[in-house]
């Protein structure tokens, strides 16, 4: 198996619905990739701290997913009482540094607190998180694009943007809300590859460099891919400071496919 991921429902009092709509179309994202079958997807829902424990030690994830459609803009589990119950990003921490080498990246949906991901990526490579105050559908848009990329084989950073690249095609702009990356002592996304297990760990690769020395086409597909967009949206708005705007974005975007040598 070379990617596990952990989907885990956790707030008491988030909508089971938007939940279930997004894992279903992770689901069917994956299921039409590439790499579909080295993709092992679980889902648990109404998730408790022990659970947490138990569940990481089970399934060993390399990414584990918290998804939350609620007012609370954190990661909040089920206690005793069937209570709320807020986790200190000092609990959140202990708890992802005993798996800093199995878990490689945590994805906070619609329940992305600074704080608490500012202590896990303390611990853990990769963090993303996207707001609680995003619209409703950038969490189930975001999530089908970013794993349909990992299953085709896309490093993490590729799968981050095309995650952005999902919201942005549907006419959303790139305003508040927008999902965030952050790293671990500036370990490069871009260049990150969930790649089959050795001893048990998923490996960086380098993949992302040609012998020659250049980028592969990874990278260069990549940056296509959001000249395209950024063309089309030039095309079709009608403000002078969006145009104006978009013609910077898509400078940028040639200057960097130049500087991959395409």
């Amino acid at each position: 198996m070379s990617l596990r991921v952990l989907f885990l429902a956790a707030n008491p009092d988030l909508d089971s619905l938007a939940i279930d709509a997004e894992v279903r179309e992770v689901e069917s994202k994956i299921r039409s990739a590439e790499h579909r079958d080295q993709i092992r997807f679980t889902s648990m829902w109404a998730v408790r701290p022990d659970d947490l424990l138990q569940t990481l030690m089970k399934e060993k994830p390399d990414i584990v997913h918290f998804s939350a459609y609620s007012a609370l803009d954190e990661i909040m589990f089920v206690g005793s009482d069937g209570a709320p119950r807020p986790v200190a990003p000092k609990a959140l921490a202990a708890t992802f540094g005993r798996f800093s080498k199995t878990v490689r990246a945590v994805i906070l949906s619609r329940s992305f607190s600074r704080p608490q991901a500012e202590a896990i990526a303390g611990e853990i490579d990769f963090v993303v998180g996207i707001p609680a105050d995003a619209p409703a559908d950038f969490a189930r848009l975001f999530s089908a694009g970013f794993y349909r990329a990992l299953a085709f084989g896309r490093s993490l950073g590729q799968a981050f943007e095309l995650g952005e690249a999902a919201i942005l095609l549907e006419g959303f702009d790139d305003g508040g809300g927008m999902p965030v990356l952050m790293s671990k002592h500036g370990v490069d996304a871009m260049k990150f590859f969930f790649s089959p297990k050795e001893g048990g760990e998923a490996r960086v690769s380098n993949r992302s460099f040609s012998k020659s020395g250049g980028w592969d086409a990874d990278a260069v597909d990549i940056w296509r891919e959001k000249l395209t967009y950024l063309q089309v949206q030039e095309a079709t708005v009608s403000d002078p400071s969006a145009k104006f705007t978009l013609r910077k974005q898509i400078q940028e975007a040639q200057a960097k496919l130049r500087e991959l040598g395409d």
